[in-house]
């Protein structure tokens, strides 16, 4: 993936060992950022002299950081060649687990984000996994992972673990599984992780539509100064908010939960949660096909009557386009849905930017068209033009199991982020 150009300079401390701290901290981004570096081009952004930025590359190369691989080009008025530096992917890893009644998945990466081994694992068909279950399946994947790779958790930046639900991340605790009466409310994980895995590296824990979108910092530098708010959008609806870079998660986890916010009052479909008029009743593609494919029985002449017992978002997304009127008339009431969500979350959140992931970033052209004059329409004038809409993850199969990869990036993203922002320098 392309690496964006880093947003600004980074900033300098008062005191004298924060400002040696923020320059380690702020050469370090940048070689997080980009693929190699030449004292020359850190000069560029960090406002140091070229004896300091030389001084602490020969200091992060005997931490094993980063390290040289080769000459690059001159610049075109000749001269040396500059020595080229990159970030050591075999640094550090990270580990990230997801786990749910259904199945459990563990990956490894290294700092380039290449994922060097991973186990999957589901549950039986036509069972779950109890919570012990689930525990016990975990930390057998990371022992094994572990031994597999020859790595001790000294190597580790930490373990990510996530999972849907409504989580307590510094607590630790998924507070509500799912929504779904099958696991107990108020899941001590981390601490029962702890127990059952005597680790000294950090566990994290939270809901895995935060990661989805933690996930959207990865290459994007800039995305790292802003206030986004980003929506996952397939099945089931969640989405995060993040701030300068920061996770925002509420007082009880709720900040995400936006397949939960009320955007249809007379909207008579009971969501899961127990109220009336959820977002996610509205465009949660498991109540968005049923819903349709009991209406296509009394449209003969729809593109999407040709096969109805596999119907799909795509499927409705290109009928759309291709002129279908009942097609879109069964997104225009989708569009009503979304439009109304984001008008408010832009209100309540002020966002630079607004992502949409899912199956509905896979809808270019009618849908897409037409969500963004609707809200331009519904937008206080002063502001309709500030907020980006960004539909990412486009392409067939944006489903949560597709699209789980990414979450797990993300999770990564997180626990190298959290990693390099308390690394002693030993200064």
């Amino acid at each position: 993936m392309k690496k964006e150009d880093s947003a600004m300079k980074k900033p300098i401390g008062a005191k004298p060992g924060d400002l040696r701290r923020q320059n380690y901290q702020a050469i370090l981004q940048l070689f997080r950022d980009k693929d190699q570096l030449a004292v020359r081009d850190i000069m560029e952004v960090v406002s140091l002299s070229k004896t300091a930025i030389t001084n602490i590359l020969t200091n992060l190369i005997e931490m094993g950081t980063i390290h040289s691989i080769g000459k690059g080009d001159s610049t075109t008025q000749g001269g040396k060649k500059p020595e080229l530096y990159a970030l050591n992917p075999n640094y550090r890893y990270s580990m990230t687990v997801f786990f749910s009644q259904h199945s459990c998945f563990c990956q490894i990466y290294n700092l380039n984000y290449n994922c060097i081994a991973e186990l999957y694992q589901k549950s039986e068909s036509g069972t779950e996994y109890t919570y012990p279950e689930a525990l016990s399946v975990m930390v057998a994947q990371i022992q094994t992972l572990l031994a597999q790779t020859r790595l001790t958790e000294d190597q580790l930046c930490g373990i990510v673990f996530h999972c849907p639900g409504i989580v307590l991340s510094q607590e630790g605790i998924i507070s509500r599984p799912i929504l779904d009466p099958g696991w107990p409310s108020n899941l001590h994980v981390i601490k029962d992780l702890r127990r059952l895995l005597p680790f000294s590296v950090p566990f994290y824990l939270d809901n895995s539509s935060r990661y989805y979108g933690y996930y959207e910092l990865l290459n994007h530098p800039i995305r790292r100064t802003q206030n986004i708010v980003t929506i996952f959008s397939s099945t089931t609806v969640g989405g995060s908010n993040i701030r300068m870079g920061h996770l925002n998660h509420g007082l009880t986890g709720l900040v995400g939960e936006y397949g939960h916010i009320t955007t249809d009052y007379t909207f008579a479909r009971r969501c899961k949660c127990g109220n009336y008029g959820c977002f996610e009743t509205g465009v949660g593609t498991d109540y968005v096909i049923p819903r349709i494919q009991k209406e296509l029985k009394l449209h003969t002449q729809s593109l999407l009557k040709q096969d109805i017992s596999s119907l799909t978002m795509h499927d409705i997304f290109l009928a759309a386009n291709a002129g279908d009127h009942f097609a879109q008339k069964q997104l225009d009431f989708l569009i009503q849905q979304f439009s109304i969500l984001l008008y408010n979350l832009q209100i309540a959140y002020d966002p630079n930017e607004i992502i949409i992931q899912g199956e509905y970033a896979e809808s270019e052209g009618y849908f897409q068209d037409n969500l963004r004059k609707t809200i331009q329409m519904l937008s206080l004038h002063n502001i309709q033009n500030e907020v980006k809409l960004t539909f990412s993850f486009s392409g067939r199969g944006s489903t949560p199991e597709f699209c789980l990869p990414y979450a797990m990036m993300g999770a990564s993203l997180f626990c190298f982020d959290r990693y390099f922002s308390q690394l002693d320098f030993h200064l």
